[in-house]
């Protein structure tokens, strides 16, 4: 019996061993699969701040080589960024409307941005115009040939684009960007797309046209020769997973968005999952001196600033990237991007302690009255603009 007592004994310790040891494994894989996804999520939004106003234009309202209004023609409105500082307790559902975070109370001061950017992010090409009849907003193709794909053969020349290929070049609702021979830039939406045999689209608003020959904006002549690529808009914001009727579950996604401001059905893409915050800051460039009318200020260190606060500028303040005519995203040239993920579960061991106004999020309530909580991994990263830099517009 004794034998039996003290092998009970070391049994249960053994045993009590194992099951802690599985229980931190657990956790720290789940610990280690949120900085994970933070991290990847991280580069994609990377990827894609340093490709906003890419084959498109810082802001179309202070670009000197944009047609705005010439002839009377209105063009549209592009901006490579457009920021949506974030309500607090609030995130998104899939139609965009605004929906509380699950229990506010304790999940106190988050309030996740939304990010559109405006740049070429399907493609790289530009197809070359064979007609533009500009008051009418038609727009003809030169011949198009399909990229060869892997696994063809390389000496045989790939057939033309069918319909389907070509609608899908030329989004409807999409931004147009056509530039003439003259290097100005005009923008407008994508109406119509016809057949890929004839290559033609209709735009509206109607292009700009040239009143005579010396006028260097909008079209001339027959616009052969001018250059024409697809702006596409991408937005960033954290959604309730419409698959958990709870609301406890909340995603950061990547959407496709039309010139029309509305999502475009099939392009929604979770960029990471169990996310509760996004914040994007901006730094801009300061003119400087007049003797050195372009200096630059820029702070280069991860100085995060607190939430609320949209664009750093050491001199003053500056209207928020709202996409209104008074933003000017032409002047920002770093971001500052910071992304939380929470674990899927809470950890029982991990109690819950009320976070204080300031103080960094490392918890998150997922349990009406659960003792523990979710661990909250957060990476920041400061992105410069290059597309946006290299324009080195100033309002």
């Amino acid at each position: 019996m004794v034998a039996v007592f003290v092998g009970s004994i070391v049994i249960w310790g053994i045993y009590s061993i194992y099951t802690g040891s599985q229980r931190i494994f657990h956790e720290e894989h789940r610990i280690s699969q949120a900085q994970l996804s933070a991290r990847l999520a991280m580069e994609v939004i990377k990827n894609d701040l340093k490709r906003a106003g890419f084959m498109a234009t810082p802001n179309v309202n202070f670009d000197p080589m944009v047609c705005q209004n010439v002839g009377g023609a209105g063009l549209v409105n592009v901006q490579s960024i457009v920021h949506v500082n974030g309500t607090a307790g609030m995130v998104y559902d899939q139609a965009g409307a605004s929906v509380g975070i699950y229990r506010p109370d304790l999940n106190a001061g988050i309030a996740p941005d939304a990010l559109t950017l405006a740049g070429n992010y399907i493609t790289t090409q530009s197809f070359l115009a064979q007609v533009i009849r500009a008051g009418a907003g038609q727009i003809q193709l030169q011949s198009i040939q399909r990229l060869t794909l892997p696994g063809e053969d390389p000496t045989i020349p790939p057939p033309l684009p069918t319909d389907n290929e070509f609608t899908r070049m030329f989004p409807l609702n999409a931004y147009i960007r056509v530039v003439n021979p003259y290097g100005f830039m005009m923008f407008s939406r994508i109406q119509t797309v016809g057949a890929a045999a004839t290559r033609t689209l209709t735009v509206n608003p109607p292009l700009p046209d040239a009143s005579s020959a010396s006028v260097m904006c909008g079209v001339h002549g027959f616009g052969e020769g001018s250059e024409v690529n697809v702006v596409n808009l991408v937005l960033y914001r954290i959604e309730v997973d419409p698959g958990d009727a709870s609301g406890r579950k909340t995603d950061l996604v990547r959407w496709m968005v039309d010139a029309n401001g509305a999502t475009v059905a099939g392009t929604r893409e979770i960029i990471a999952e169990y996310a509760v915050d996004f914040q994007v800051w901006f730094r801009e460039d300061d003119p400087g001196t007049a003797l050195i009318p372009q200096q630059p200020s820029i702070q280069q260190t991860i100085d995060v600033p607190p939430d609320g606060t949209v664009v750093l500028v050491a001199g003053g303040a500056e209207p928020p990237l709202d996409g209104s005519a008074a933003a000017h995203p032409e002047d920002m040239r770093v971001a500052i991007v910071r992304l939380s993920i929470r674990t899927a579960a809470e950890d029982p061991l991990f109690p819950w302690i009320a976070r204080g106004a300031g103080q960094p999020l490392v918890r998150y309530d997922t349990e009406a009255g659960g003792v523990g909580a979710a661990h909250v991994r957060t990476i920041v990263a400061q992105v410069e603009l290059p597309n946006i830099a290299f324009r080195n517009l100033r309002n």
